[in-house]
């Protein structure tokens, strides 16, 4: 073969690697543009989904405050209420408990322990 023959083939398979080489580029340029969006999409899901979580958690925590407090102060008005309805029973029984034995309430308040 001639030089000038070698160096037309060998010009010709070098664009077409060339031509080659371009259409693969393309083809990852392609993909590695999908996969950004995919990871910007998935990053936008986790914000908001963080978002979701983070409002859930505070209305999560004002509803058990205010069970809390309600339950609390339920809690202290049913026990203030059984402590006089308790010394009220104690005073109708001359200091002395349901079943007539002497109560401490009863007993301090004789003055007797």
């Amino acid at each position: 073969m001639e030089a000038k023959t070698v160096r037309f083939l060998y010009s010709q398979r070098c664009k077409e690697v060339r031509a080659q080489l371009v259409e693969q580029l393309k083809c990852l340029d392609q993909q590695c543009e999908l996969r950004v969006q995919l990871l910007q999409d998935l990053q936008d899901f986790f914000r908001k989904k963080a978002e979701i979580e983070m409002d859930y958690s505070r209305n999560l925590e004002k509803l058990a405050e205010r069970f809390l407090t309600k339950t609390r102060s339920t809690k202290d008005h049913l026990l203030k209420g059984a402590f006089r309805s308790g010394a009220a029973r104690c005073e109708g029984h001359g200091g002395r408990g349901a079943e007539g034995v002497p109560s401490e309430a009863g007993a301090k308040r004789e003055g007797t322990s």
